[in-house]
């Protein structure tokens, strides 16, 4: 609720899209070759979401993106994949420079 897509990403040019109705947020990375995050780099990718936080959020962690999926299929092995994810909310868990107290929403 209230968590609003600015369309901006990183790297530029990547193929991410967002679909309004579904509210879906979708990466296509393509084909990873073998051993990619182990001897090649990690392949990734950044966006911006924007909360305008409502009466009902104060002193709350809004959720800013819902549970996360990852679909592909092993090209070697021909086993398709699947794992997920949850939600992340203003505290940002995966970024060390927020802390907890930082997320929650001020009146």
């Amino acid at each position: 609720e209230n968590v609003l897509w600015e369309n901006s990403t990183y790297p530029a040019g990547t193929s991410i899209s967002f679909n309004e109705g579904t509210r879906e947020i979708v990466w296509d990375v393509g084909t990873l070759p073998a051993l990619t995050g182990v001897l090649m780099p990690v392949k990734q990718v950044a966006f911006t979401v924007s909360l305008t936080p409502s009466q009902d959020q104060i002193g709350k962690t809004p959720e800013l993106i819902g549970v996360s999926q990852i679909f592909g299929n092993d090209a070697f092995t021909g086993a398709s994949l699947e794992e997920g994810d949850g939600a992340i909310d203003t505290t940002l868990p995966d970024d060390s420079s927020v802390g907890n107290q930082q997320g929650v929403v001020r009146p």
